[in-house]
């Protein structure tokens, strides 16, 4: 695990494969063993956050099941039913601050049937008068945040008003996966919700350099088996990073740019405008939806979603 010193100094061990990697998550160990664990941060147990240790390191003896920690991690991903989910590798353990912490509200939520809860809290909570805003502006939770640089793999518009599992409307969401390797496998699951995801979408595309700043977050599915007989509805977790700031990537956040990314840029633009045959100069192409899409267009950014203007000089000179 990292030492003392080098937590102090983010760019010795804040990256992975030459692309900003960092997450820090705070609150209540859960189902410790000697390889990993979980984080409680809400009265939701679905919601917990999985943590593993890398194959050389040992959990540190005063992680105890419903000790209050800070785990500093590198993302990782992998796969379950053939989607990606994010792996969280643990590079350091410590003690969380009284602001690391969740707020108490948190852990008073009033949870759906079938949800599981219990009545583990932690030693500390946030105070509850600290406003996690300034000067209109969201701030980063310093107990949940997480920072990604990498190559836009994938895009992926998901419409509001679709029925979720469980009741409700989805409210629309922007989902991308994001590549840092070679490995055309390894995506970072990312999810963005706001008001309008299809502009946004359009100010995309595969290739694109991007640092995306967000939470850890967990989607639920349900599996189709009955409830058991305390109650609780069989889940799949899938672990993903609910992202709040979109910005163009530059060289502190990707120090080089791979052959790999360069390669599936140029695909990725071939796929978009597959090089129709000339017409004559009287009767221009007409742009089918699919080269419409790629044409950026002007958004007005949200305060959830805040998308940089210098993404659609990236995308006019790729």
């Amino acid at each position: 695990m990292l030492s003392v010193e080098q937590r102090k100094y983010e760019q010795l061990y804040g990256y992975r494969a030459g692309m900003l990697n960092t997450a820090w998550i705070a609150g209540v160990a859960r189902k410790v063993t000697a390889r990993g664990g979980f984080i409680q941060q809400t009265n939701n147990l679905n919601q917990m956050i999985e943590f593993e240790l890398e194959d050389d390191d040992r959990m540190p003896s005063w992680v105890q099941e419903g000790a209050n920690i800070k785990v500093i991690a590198r993302i990782n991903t992998t796969k379950t039913n053939n989607e990606p989910t994010i792996v969280l590798k643990a590079l350091a353990i410590e003690a969380p601050s009284v602001y690391d912490m969740p707020p108490r509200q948190a852990w008073e939520r009033t949870l759906r049937p079938g949800v599981p809860s219990d009545d583990v809290r932690p030693d500390v909570f946030k105070p509850d008068d600290i406003q996690m805003k300034m000067d209109g502006a969201r701030v980063n939770d310093p107990g949940n945040m997480v920072k990604v640089a990498g190559f836009v793999s994938s895009i992926f518009v998901e419409p509001a008003g679709i029925p979720k599992e469980g009741g409700g409307l989805t409210q629309g969401c922007l989902v991308l996966t994001i590549r840092q390797t070679k490995d055309a496998e390894d995506l970072i699951p990312i999810r963005c919700v706001g008001k309008n995801p299809e502009a946004t979408a359009r100010r995309l595309a595969v290739g694109v350099p991007l640092k995306l700043t967000g939470k850890m977050r967990v989607r639920l599915k349900n599996t189709g088996e009955p409830a058991g007989e305390d109650g609780i509805l069989p889940v799949q977790r899938y672990q993903y990073l609910h992202v709040t700031n979109l910005s163009v990537a530059n060289r502190t956040d990707i120090r080089e740019e791979p052959e790999w990314a360069k390669t599936m840029a140029l695909a990725g633009r071939s796929k978009r405008d597959p090089g129709a045959a000339p017409k004559p100069k009287a009767k221009p192409p007409v742009a089918v939806p699919e080269q419409q899409v790629s044409q950026p267009a002007k958004v007005q950014a949200d305060a959830d979603m805040n998308i940089d203007p210098a993404i659609l000089s990236i995308l006019e000179n790729r």
